[in-house]
């Protein structure tokens, strides 16, 4: 039975920040990373008379700790920006952990805003970069996500891309006149970051529909609730995740 997908070689991985902006920098002298889309489960023991073995039972659990290794750039102003937020506990809500490292289609991995309007990373760790002789400076950086993240796989980008905002109780909607947004993988319910030529905060929203050359977005859901002072912009590239937000915990019946 064949498998579906590919596999990832991390050789073209890259970390950004500002992404979208006009500020956008690349994290130079990346090692290794981590994708920030892991979880790991508190867990209970439940030991009952009677019963020989224990049961382990999952009751909560925290999204992991991300690690970065990278060769210490004097002056680098990316490296420069996260010591500053390691040290002033800034939340960063615009970084990428791109897959393959091109800003127009690469797969990535951030904040879903859709699903948890509050998530963000901070820098956990700055480690002082350390050598010995004949070696490069080294050091550790780790980030630390607070809420939902997702990996957005679907892209699309290009001059043919026209957004419409959704002003006067219109639905907002985006349209290709070349691109299949359905074989490129939009589907509805998805979070959407839509990029554009006005170096702004990049758009978060919410897929309604997705048709071969037309996605409609949710009125009133996220960035969508105040496109009106977006309207005419120009969309450089869309990109769409499957929310990965955990459920919180049912009601009690009565």
């Amino acid at each position: 039975m064949a498998l579906s997908g590919s596999y990832k070689v991390a050789s073209n991985a890259a970390i950004r920040v500002h992404c979208g902006k006009a500020t956008e920098m690349l994290l130079r002298g990346l090692q290794s990373t981590a994708l920030p889309i892991g979880f790991t489960a508190s867990t209970v023991t439940v030991s009952s008379m009677g019963e020989r073995i224990d049961q382990v039972l999952p009751t909560g659990g925290a999204y992991e700790e991300i690690s970065v290794n990278y060769n210490f750039v004097i002056g680098d102003p990316s490296q420069t920006y996260l010591m500053q937020a390691a040290l002033n506990n800034v939340e960063i809500q615009d970084m990428r952990f791109y897959v393959d490292d091109n800003a127009l289609c690469g797969d990535f991995a951030t904040v879903d805003l859709i699903s948890d309007t509050g998530a963000s990373y901070r820098v956990g760790t700055f480690s002082s970069p350390t050598g010995s002789k004949n070696e490069l400076f080294t050091g550790t950086v780790s980030f630390l996500p607070a809420g939902a993240s997702a990996l957005f796989t679907a892209h699309a980008n290009g001059t043919d891309l026209a957004f419409t905002s959704g002003t006067g109780g219109a639905v907002a909607t985006i349209t290709s006149t070349v691109q299949n947004f359905v074989t490129l993988g939009f589907e509805a319910g998805q979070t959407i970051i839509l990029d554009h030529v006005n170096l702004l905060d990049p758009l978060f929203c919410k897929v309604g529909t997705v048709g071969a050359h037309l996605i409609t977005l949710v009125n009133a859901v996220g960035d969508e609730a105040s496109v009106p002072i977006y309207s005419g912009i120009a969309v450089t590239a869309i990109h769409a995740a499957a929310p990965m937000l955990a459920a919180g915990y049912a009601a009690l019946a009565c």
